[in-house]
């Protein structure tokens, strides 16, 4: 059976305890934070604490409480940018990330989040890399003994060039990119001792501009 029935809140009544001073004594039924009992047997003020309200707009305040606003904004935020950098799908279908912090010198660098491609076949010309890129393999086969000691050769956009011997782990301090080599080793061509060495070098942060040279008796392979 339906009870009809009307809730009545925040009544509260006066009782006149001075009346020469016209002091009026207030009771209420209204209750207190540490008056109301959890079922877990703690007070809604030791659940809620010194929480003083909720907000969207962050700031360093300890006593707030973050809204569900904020909280979707901070996570809309993370969606793309991470101390300084925003990281984004491209209409190529590659990821790039931007340094916000540079200014209006800031370049897109593309992540090697895809299949290895082959970008060279180094036997005559040399490579330029028409884009930066965060990151290139190159791949050495050298022929001739003597021809070892030249390494990897790199022009860079201002015409400047590194040469490298072997076992090459460095970074140009006016560009920013980075050489390291990675892996050789050598096979025997014949019993007169000649061998033919395989390099594997990392290229890290390449403007650009930049070439790789083509060494004479070596072959080169660029991919990332």
């Amino acid at each position: 059976m339906a009870v009809n029935e009307r809730i009545v809140t925040g009544r509260k009544f006066r009782r006149l305890i001075d009346k020469e001073a016209k002091l009026w004594q207030r009771i209420s039924w209204w209750t207190r934070s540490n008056d109301v009992e959890c079922d877990d047997g703690k007070t809604v003020e030791q659940k809620i604490g010194d929480i003083n309200g909720i907000t969207s707009f962050l700031n360093d305040r300890h006593d707030l409480a973050a809204s569900i606003s904020s909280v979707n904004s901070v996570n809309e935020e993370l969606q793309y940018r991470i101390g300084g950098f925003r990281i984004y799908r491209g209409d190529d279908g590659n990821i790039y990330i931007v340094d916000e912090e540079a200014g209006a010198d800031s370049v897109p660098k593309k992540l090697g989040d895809g299949d290895p491609e082959t970008l060279a076949d180094i036997t005559s010309d040399d490579f330029v890399f028409n884009e930066d890129m965060v990151y290139a393999y190159v791949f050495k086969v050298i022929q001739q003994n003597f021809e070892l000691k030249k390494g990897i050769k790199i022009q860079l956009p201002n015409g400047r060039e590194i040469v490298t011997n072997f076992k090459v782990d460095l970074v140009d301090e006016e560009s920013g990119l980075g050489i390291k080599e990675l892996k050789m080793s050598a096979i025997p061509v014949n019993t007169s001792g000649s061998m033919h060495y395989t390099i594997l070098y990392l290229i890290k942060d390449i403007p650009a501009g930049t070439k790789i040279l083509q060494n004479r008796g070596q072959t080169t392979f660029v991919f990332k």
